[in-house]
């Protein structure tokens, strides 16, 4: 455990951040009468908790002493997944009107704020990793983090002008 020891206090501050963005989405969600919002937020709420779980059994694989293993699930990469469906059925759910919504749009610009935050969080933390597998999970969760923020950028830019969004990223063309 002892070339673990540095680590053991910023896993702390780790899981406490998680904790904070699972609180963070949470409250998005239960704030907003916007369908859309309410189910992104509740879906990264979730995986919010899921990087605190992973957090937290590579911290007890150190405090117990063990060799910790850095779960790569494909259970994350399911949630993902699940948030890109949401973000891929958005039309049907809010409708051309949301596009100058601001009580739509704001949420999400705070949330990429907040996703910023956590990939610079985890950078800095790797940064003063010594270890190998700890610097692993700290590119793990910075990973995670970005893709949450990758995620909301494009819903802001669909959300701003869903017809300009469909042409950039569905490749949309006019013509044959």
């Amino acid at each position: 455990m002892q070339k673990y020891s540095d680590d053991i206090d910023a896993l702390q501050l780790a899981m406490k951040s998680e904790e904070e963005g699972y609180n963070f989405y949470s409250e998005l969600s239960e704030n907003s009468a916007n369908k859309l919002v309410k189910e992104t937020f509740k879906k990264f709420a979730m995986d919010e908790l899921y990087h605190k779980k992973v957090i937290n059994n590579f911290y007890e694989s150190l405090t117990d002493g063990k060799e910790p293993d850095i779960p790569f699930s494909s259970e994350n990469e399911g949630s993902l997944q699940k948030a890109k469906t949401i973000f891929e059925n958005a039309n049907e759910k809010i409708g051309e009107s949301a596009r100058a919504d601001a009580d739509v749009i704001e949420p999400y610009k705070l949330a990429v704020k907040f996703e910023r935050d956590g990939v610079d969080f985890y950078n800095k933390l790797r940064g003063k990793s010594t270890n190998s597998k700890t610097i692993k999970l700290y590119e793990y969760l910075t990973q995670m983090e970005a893709a949450h923020k990758e995620m909301l950028d494009n819903m802001i830019d669909y959300l701003e002008n869903p017809g300009s969004w469909f042409f950039e990223n569905e490749r949309w063309s006019i013509g044959g």
